[in-house]
């Protein structure tokens, strides 16, 4: 073994490391990093809403949610079916009314007449809802927004703004869940 080739070859190795990641003293205003504004100077702060998105959000559709963070951030955006008020009770939103049979088995909604598409300005029918419950079930298994469908054995709407569920058994959350 050639020892002096080795050295020298060692050698350049080390000074080539060194130039490559020695480190530069940097100047005064890069080492003082600026901070970013956390609100936008034109936001009204006092009636806007702050929320920090989840970092592996995908989609805004909440079907393509795989995660509770970012179902829950959706659920500021979209508009549910039956809203909870501050006492976690039921309030209208989409749906006006509702009421159940006995056993809390059948669930019958009726949708208010002033809910619009916004993409069209179409009204929202019944049907809509439907179509919408046939696509939740279709993906069902690889979308936790649709993992309520597991409960709700039929649905139908007998008109343009009656929606009927139908669950395997009493569940009073699907007010909730709606």
């Amino acid at each position: 073994m050639n020892w002096g080739k080795t050295l020298i070859i060692f050698a350049a190795c080390v000074l080539l490391f060194y130039r490559v990641f020695k480190r530069q003293p940097l100047e005064a205003a890069e080492a003082t990093p600026q901070p970013t504004p956390l609100v936008a100077d034109w936001l009204d702060k006092e009636t806007a809403i702050i929320t920090v998105m989840p970092s592996d959000m995908q989609s805004t559709n909440p079907f393509m949610v795989t995660n509770r963070d970012s179902l829950n951030l959706l659920n500021l955006i979209y508009e549910p079916f039956v809203a909870l008020n501050d006492t976690y009770e039921p309030k209208p939103s989409i749906a006006q009314s509702w009421s159940s049979n006995d056993e809390g088995t059948e669930w019958t909604f009726i949708i208010r007449d002033d809910v619009f598409w916004q993409s069209t300005g179409r009204e929202l029918t019944a049907h809509d809802v439907i179509f919408t419950i046939d696509l939740m079930n279709d993906i069902k298994d690889s979308s936790i927004h649709c993992d309520v469908m597991g409960y709700i054995r039929k649905w139908e709407a007998p008109d343009d703004k009656t929606v009927i569920l139908t669950t395997y058994e009493s569940i009073l959350w699907v007010l909730a869940g709606t």
